[in-house]
């Protein structure tokens, strides 16, 4: 889905209700009992799509601070 868009988010430029939805389950995931620091990463070489997402995610200007405070 993110690779026939034309932005970073799952419908295009605009964030939605899902982008957030996706991130959690997504940063949820990578924490772990041995790691409850982890933050949402993966493997951008196999999943560009998913790394751009992410990122674009985590730098949104009025989600870096809550993001943050994790």
């Amino acid at each position: 889905m993110l690779s026939l868009n034309k932005g970073p988010y799952v419908f295009g430029e605009k964030i939605t209700y899902i982008d957030f939805f996706i991130y959690h389950i997504l940063d949820d995931d990578t924490k772990t009992i041995v790691d409850i620091e982890a933050e949402a990463q993966v493997d951008a070489e196999a999943y560009p799509h998913v790394a751009t997402f992410i990122e674009a995610f985590k730098n949104r200007p009025n989600l870096k601070g809550c993001i943050a405070l994790q």
